[in-house]
């Protein structure tokens, strides 16, 4: 984008403009648009404002989140224990980059699968569809065949103390003979982004915490994006009618109410 002077004195260009709702980087002024694609970008130009009403827009060289996540390692570094497929799971991070205190990494979310594998080793019967806990915390509930009370599915809720290999029979839920033995469970082994954060870094490791949990599962950050400015960082200027407003503009927005802009270089 870069800084654009402010000079009261004449201008060389004029290009008649309205406010648009999306934010391009291309340009919309053609000789600095070499990429054949029109954009939204005024690149520090000064806007003439013809009518009253309001006008929108985003001031030059502002910019929208930066270092974002974009990216995480395949696989993890741990996988971790008694985690929970979750959506917009908290983290921390661990980074060897060294940022200011004000732009130090945070806000990263993410959305987790985690393994949960487990078998009906013996379906019995007379079981009922509900909820049930055993005594070493574990907890879940079992929907079972209609006719015959077997178990058909199970649903584990929290592990307690369990372990892989621990089989029970849900006495709980009222029936006889069946077998239900964990296999393994809790391994996260997907990330995706939820809230990407800002001030990331290629390398950093973050640590996903959520409830219930050791916190130990980590994955490498393998990209990082900077975004474009949003509404969000609007400034409106109101009673500019047959004067220029007194910033350099990147962009023009559509939720302005004046017309007849003129962009100036």
């Amino acid at each position: 984008m870069g800084s654009q002077p402010i000079i009261a004195g004449a201008f060389g260009k004029a290009l008649p403009i309205t406010g648009k709702a999306d934010i391009q980087t291309p340009s919309r002024w053609e000789f600095l648009n070499q990429s054949g694609i029109t954009g939204t970008n005024l690149n520090g130009s000064q806007i003439y404002v013809g009518t009253a009403g309001s006008v929108a827009v985003i001031l030059a060289d502002t910019v929208g989140a930066q270092d974002t996540v974009t990216g995480f390692s395949t696989d993890p570094i741990t996988a971790g224990k008694n985690y929970f497929s979750n959506f917009g799971v908290p983290t921390t991070v661990t980074s060897l980059v060294h940022k200011s205190p004000a732009n130090q990494p945070s806000g990263l979310t993410v959305d987790i699968t985690a393994s949960l594998v487990d078998s009906i080793t013996t379906a019995g019967v007379n079981y009922t569809t509900g909820a049930f806990t055993e005594a070493n915390g574990l907890t879940g509930s079992l929907i079972v065949v209609g006719a015959t009370g077997a178990i058909a599915s199970v649903t584990i809720t929290a592990f307690g103390t369990a372990e892989v290999g621990y089989s029970f029979d849900p006495v709980a839920r009222g029936g006889t003979g069946g077998l239900i033995t964990i296999l393994s469970f809790g391994e996260v082994t997907k990330v995706v982004v939820a809230d990407a954060g800002t001030n990331y870094s290629v390398g950093d490791i973050i640590t996903i915490v959520e409830a219930g949990t050791e916190a130990d599962a980590t994955y490498s950050v393998t990209s990082t994006g900077s975004l474009l400015p949003t509404a969000v960082d609007q400034v409106v200027f109101v009673g500019s009618a047959g004067a220029i407003l007194p910033v350099a503009v990147d962009y023009v927005l559509n939720t302005g109410t004046a017309s007849d802009l003129i962009a100036l270089r």
